[in-house]
């Protein structure tokens, strides 16, 4: 109450006394406070605090709070670190401290808080790497730390959170690759990798995945394989954002070189020579989104808008790539 000038708080029920509750029924008459019993035991013990106008420090006597199942804080003006006692607070299982002002690294020892389901430290001033002893959550379900300044490599640990099944990393610095044991997370239905400034393709194991959501756009060339198999599994994804990779092997480019096309700028219909019989042309606008497919030599593009285009022909399991220029 002290530290986060709790006077101004929206609601302060409570909390401005000297007198401590005798009763877990006083506690309860704290706005924010929730403590259930059941045989004189603590069966739940929630703070809950979100939108309340806290400004200030957290302080590190919440270390202390180690009953505490349920701690939200969202929606506030609190600054500063986490502080690395919150590691006390062994039987957490919500832990929300979205849209604050939190700075610096989010300390390792969060990785002690192993009945955690929940974690949302989104949308705050983070900095460093994610944790790898992130990994040692493993009944956690949600993970939010979209919207800070966290950088560094996403690390494999979080492969060892088999329940897992929102991931969202957005809105950061990340770079590196993606881990392909991120694939292993069968219950994964959401994974938010957008505005980082990860590279190279996405790994084939992600085929194993059952996604709903996926994002992977604006990164630093973090793009979609080519591959049948993994492009076909793109399409089950209800909601996707993100490009196609658009080079291919120099083998690939060798075998098909013959094939040319013209005019470039194209203003209504380009034309395929040397197309192999049975290949397929597709089209692809600078964010990686199909807008065309086509099996003929010669394809009517007036309906696309003016701009940079990238094609793929196709034959069998061979691909060559390019680029095409659409004028008005």
């Amino acid at each position: 109450y002290k530290s986060t000038n709790g006077d101004y708080w929206k609601n302060n029920t409570g909390w401005d006394t000297t007198v401590v509750p005798v009763s877990h029924d006083e506690f309860n008459n704290w706005y924010g406070v929730r403590i259930d019993l059941f045989n004189n035991k603590i069966t739940e013990f929630s703070l809950n605090l979100s939108n309340n106008n806290l400004n200030g420090v957290l302080p590190i006597e919440l270390g202390l709070l180690s009953e505490l199942n349920v701690f939200n804080i969202d929606e506030n003006n609190l600054e500063e670190h986490i502080p690395s006692e919150i590691g006390n607070m062994t039987k957490l299982d919500t832990l929300w401290m979205n849209q604050n002002q939190f700075s610096g690294e989010i300390p390792p020892e969060i990785g002690n808080l192993i009945n955690l389901k929940s974690l949302d430290l989104a949308i705050n001033n983070l900095t460093g790497s994610i944790p790898v002893e992130i990994g040692n959550l493993t009944k956690m379900f949600e993970l939010y730390l979209e919207g800070n300044n966290l950088n560094g490599e996403i690390p494999s640990e979080v492969a060892n959170l088999p329940r897992l099944y929102k991931l969202w990393l957005q809105h950061n610095s990340l770079t590196g690759s993606v881990p392909s044991e991120i694939g292993d997370l069968q219950y994964l239905e959401s994974l938010q990798l957008s505005y980082n400034n990860l590279t190279g393709k996405l790994p084939l194991s992600f085929t194993n995945l059952r996604l709903f959501t996926f994002s992977f756009n604006n990164n630093d060339g973090l793009c979609a394989p080519l591959d049948n198999a993994f492009q076909q599994w793109l399409n089950t994804i209800f909601l996707l954002d993100g490009p196609n990779c658009v080079t291919v092997d120099i083998e690939d480019q060798l075998e098909l070189k013959k094939i040319q096309f013209y005019p470039n700028p194209v203003t209504d219909y380009i034309t395929f020579t040397n197309l192999p019989y049975d290949s397929e042309i597709e089209v692809f606008d600078i964010l990686g989104r199909k807008v065309l497919t086509s099996q003929d030599t010669h394809i009517d593009l007036a309906d696309l808008s003016p701009g940079m285009y990238m094609y793929t022909v196709i034959l069998d399991e061979r691909r060559i790539s390019g680029k095409l220029i659409k004028n008005k």
